[in-house]
């Protein structure tokens, strides 16, 4: 069977992937571990780790084992390349409950490029690295006609953050959705950006360039942390978080579905989308709910409207979207309308930007 272009597929994945790497220690995540405590009815992921630090025990070796490696790449056409990927790289490191320790990247430059490029790429990288508090430790680089444009991936790794375990449990039905961010966030900037001279001839300047400031922030540290704060002092736990990457807020979706092992039922009106994104995608064609969309965070909670509050009252956006049900029905609700969410299509931006 012929590849798509995007990211595999999630039954290519499973297939052809997971199926023959496996799928443990080296992605054991503190959602995992939060899922085997409850199976052993243990109130916390702790004891997965051995020893419980809160008693003076020390950690069991597996507890040095439980290190989360998070590779992403970026291969659309775009601007600011090292960002982009380094950030993704964080972000999938610190939904997965781990601390950014270092930074490794590969730059593959088509034949012709100039040295300022590498430069911008690997200043680009540095930055995101000295933000997170990691380091570089090391890399690849190298120009071949393998490519047409700069390929640009980033490996963030680091270790479970032993303090956010008390604020975890596993996912259950029942439990809220909070959505952070809105749909489509890094896909507008991209549209902003790399095709600037075609929305000026139908947008003002000024919207264009507005779009470029607000959208250009995709981190998700903030308002991740921010969660888990609310969420020890509320008393209450978080079950599950996804980052909103390739494919969007439906392809998060139904990841979120497979992480947690429930199905959902989620309210589209709910989902928060900016007018710039609405305007942007229609005149393109295209569909903001299946468009790059880093800078947002699917959060599973035990109270998702004591989240919420919290994520905007710090200005990050918070909105509670649906909930999580048990078996694995995926429902989208438009009104009086429901319809079932189906396997995630590839992201809108590879036919404008691929």
């Amino acid at each position: 069977m012929e590849l798509r272009i995007g990211k595999a597929s999630v039954n290519v994945l499973d297939r052809s992937v997971m199926k023959r790497l496996g799928s443990d220690s080296c992605v054991r995540s503190i959602w995992r571990a939060a899922a085997a405590a409850a199976a052993r009815g243990e109130t916390t992921a702790a004891p997965s780790f051995g020893g419980n630090p809160a008693r003076g025990e020390s950690p069991a070796p597996a507890a040095a084992a439980s290190r989360i490696i998070v590779s992403d790449p970026v291969t659309l056409s775009c601007k600011d390349p090292g960002r982009l990927a380094a950030q993704e790289a964080l972000n999938g490191l610190a939904v997965r409950g781990a601390a950014p320790e270092t930074l490794t990247s590969v730059v593959l430059l088509p034949a012709g490029s100039e040295e300022a490029l590498l430069r911008q790429i690997e200043d680009e990288i540095a930055a995101a690295a000295r933000e997170a508090g990691a380091r570089i430790a090391g890399g690849h680089t190298e120009v071949t006609s393998a490519v047409t444009r700069p390929v640009v991936t980033v490996t963030a790794a680091g270790p479970l953050r032993g303090e956010l375990l008390q604020a975890v449990a596993a996912p259950a039905p029942g439990m809220d959705i909070v959505m952070s961010g809105a749909a489509g966030m890094e896909g507008t900037w991209l549209l902003a950006t790399m095709r600037r001279a075609e929305l000026e001839k139908r947008f003002p300047p000024q919207m264009i360039e507005t779009a470029r400031r607000t959208f250009r922030g995709i981190s998700i540290l903030p308002p991740l942390e921010l969660a888990f704060q609310t969420a020890k002092a509320g008393g209450f736990h978080i079950a599950g978080a996804v980052n909103l990457s390739e494919g969007g807020v439906m392809a998060g979706l139904w990841k979120l579905s497979a992480e947690t092992g429930n199905g959902f039922r989620v309210s589209l009106p709910e989902i928060p989308v900016l007018q710039d994104t609405i305007e942007f995608t229609e005149h393109f064609g295209i569909n903001p709910y299946c468009m790059e969309s880093a800078g947002s965070v699917l959060l599973v909670a035990e109270d998702g409207d004591a989240l919420a509050g919290a994520l905007n009252s710090h200005g990050f956006g918070g909105t509670v979207i649906g909930h999580l049900e048990a078996g694995r029905g995926k429902v989208l609700l438009n009104g009086d309308e429901s319809q079932n969410l189906n396997r995630p299509e590839p992201d809108s931006l590879i036919a404008l930007l691929g």
